[in-house]
């Protein structure tokens, strides 16, 4: 295993309002030392999983309920083992306090809702969070944490702290209840006037989005690195578009898929990774709404149906995130345990797909953060696809083609879906390419330039369906590649003693098959030094 080289980190600071659109590529950035794959959710007992070798560290998750037991005395012991634990593994962590459970203390002297509570909010009821004693009481919490942390032996072991509302359960902030409008519907404790109360309005949640994001800046940056929620609307996020740009602050999600979601949560979400994570300008972290399978940690009757197969949904959700310049992209845990010893706690004993799942975290290792480092970047690829798109999708940030400093240039190639073995991890899409015409691929001129003169090595990743010879043309040079019929996605590889391109826009590898259709995945040009370092893909 490649040992990651740590390297300083530094992030260009470009004036350029929130509200632009453009995705292209800032100057280049260093990559974060501390990029790459992150564990979450690990299930009791598979400890082990952070023994893989590409992992980087792990997440320490809390309730504010715990560390806060009485009100304005807080305990951060359980922070404190936690953390003491990645720092003697040498490792990086998130922190995060979350509010499934509130303090119990807010139920004795804040209002509170009991009807049609969510499953990740206390069962003791929803407290009233623009309460002023509420607001009061999570700003003082914020202060005393950052204080802690800034004190804190571990201070280093921490790679940042995920940010959160903590108003409705953790991610919840909108009181759309209709009997919720009604104060008598509400449990009001003793010494407390109606005459003080109101129902919940858009306004309340606007304020207290305001004062709390003010409080996180306030009290953790410039010393603790902060990873903000991606999916906030722009007037929340606006005010600190300097600190995001110049390193202080980042972007974070809970909610990264193989394809967009189509609701307003993943429209800011991705848009702001196009803008900002995709262009170098902030950093990026991401973890899955669920495994591959659906889970959300624990058995479920009624999992939601994946839209590809449980390798398919790991691999491609990979790719996006890579796709989008992410640094740090976190797995569930039990994801992580297929690429440990191929067991799902739930699933069973899957061995075929361990190696589908090891080498997928592999690839994302080797290409976190390296998105606007082209001159450093260990290689360049594109992985190809179309979606299925409907009237009305114009408005989403659906991405077909997952690019990393290559691109396909227009052509007649059509989209499939589910493609080859379903075990394997290439086909949840792909490209048929007709027989007889050219896809041409094009890389980016500055890691072309970085390139020059030095060995490389293509892979070129195709269902190996039909019978007939792949031309692939690079260089000056065209490389015959022999299709058999196996009816399994291969991995072909084309030695470049000396990589030599022209430094333009024109395409720099040609793909093509006189006698057969073609079904392709990915063409990837690595570097050899890191080729020779990293398994293939």
């Amino acid at each position: 295993m490649r040992t990651l080289v740590s390297i300083v980190m530094a992030i260009l600071a470009i004036n350029l309002s929130w509200s632009q659109t453009t995705s292209t590529p800032a100057a280049e950035v260093l990559p974060h030392p501390d990029r790459g794959i992150y564990s979450v959710w690990i299930q009791p007992g598979r400890e082990k999983d952070m023994d893989l070798p590409f992992i980087k560290g792990g997440q320490i998750c809390l309730q504010w309920a715990d560390l806060e037991p009485e009100e304005g005395k807080y305990d951060f012991s359980a922070l404190d083992k936690q953390a003491q634990v990645f720092r003697d593994r040498r490792m990086k962590c998130t922190v995060q306090v979350n509010a499934n459970r509130k303090p119990g203390w807010m139920f004795k002297c804040i209002p509170y809702y009991t009807k049609g509570m969510g499953a990740e909010e206390d069962p003791n009821g929803r407290p009233m969070y623009w309460y002023p004693r509420f607001t009061n009481a999570y700003l003082n919490f914020l202060k005393a944490f950052a204080d802690h942390l800034k004190r804190a032996p571990y201070k280093d072991t921490i790679l940042g702290v995920r940010q959160n509302f903590n108003a409705i359960g953790t991610e919840g902030i909108v009181m759309n209840d209709p009997q919720a409008k009604d104060l008598k519907n509400w449990v009001i404790p003793e010494g407390i006037s109606t005459d003080t109360l109101h129902a919940w309005t858009a306004k309340d949640q606007s304020d207290y989005q305001r004062v709390v994001m003010q409080a996180w800046v306030k009290e953790f940056v410039p010393d603790i690195f902060v990873f903000v929620r991606g999916h906030l609307p722009d007037p929340v996020l606006e005010p600190y578009l300097d600190l995001f740009e110049s390193g202080k602050l980042g972007l974070f999600s809970t909610g990264a898929t193989p394809v967009e979601t189509k609701n307003d949560y993943f429209i800011h979400m991705y848009t702001h990774f196009a803008k900002y994570s995709k262009t170098g300008k902030a950093l990026g972290y991401a973890e899955p709404m669920s495994d591959c399978w659906g889970y959300h940690g624990r058995p479920r009757q009624n999992k939601p149906k994946m839209i590809v197969t449980p390798a398919q949904m790991n691999y491609w959700r990979l790719l996006l995130d890579l796709h989008y310049g992410l640094s740090f992209i976190a797995c569930y845990g039990m994801d992580l345990d297929m690429a440990c010893d191929g067991t799902h706690p739930y699933e069973g004993k899957l061995p075929e797909l361990k190696d589908e799942f090891y080498q997928a975290d592999l690839f994302a290792t080797k290409y976190a953060g390296y998105l606007n480092s082209p001159s450093q970047s260990p290689g360049a690829w594109v992985a190809l696809r179309q979606l299925d798109r409907k009237p009305g999708d114009e408005k989403y940030p659906l991405t077909n083609d997952c690019e990393f400093l290559m691109k396909r240039l227009p052509d007649n190639s059509k989209g499939i879906k589910n493609a080859g073995p379903p075990n394997q991890r290439f086909g949840g899409w792909a490209r048929v390419l007709a027989k007889g015409e050219t896809m041409n691929l094009v890389m980016d001129k500055r890691f072309k330039k970085s390139l020059a003169g030095k060995p490389g090595v293509i892979h070129l990743i195709y269902l190996d369906n039909e019978n007939g010879t792949i031309q692939l043309a690079a260089g000056g040079q065209t490389y015959p590649i022999e299709m058999k019929n196996s009816g399994k996605w291969v991995t072909a590889s084309v030695d470049l003693a000396q990589a030599q391109f022209a430094n333009d826009d024109e395409a720099d590898i040609h793909v093509t098959c006189p006698e057969a259709e073609l079904t392709l995945h990915m063409l990837e040009l690595s570097r050899l030094a890191d080729a020779e370092s990293w398994s293939q893909p």
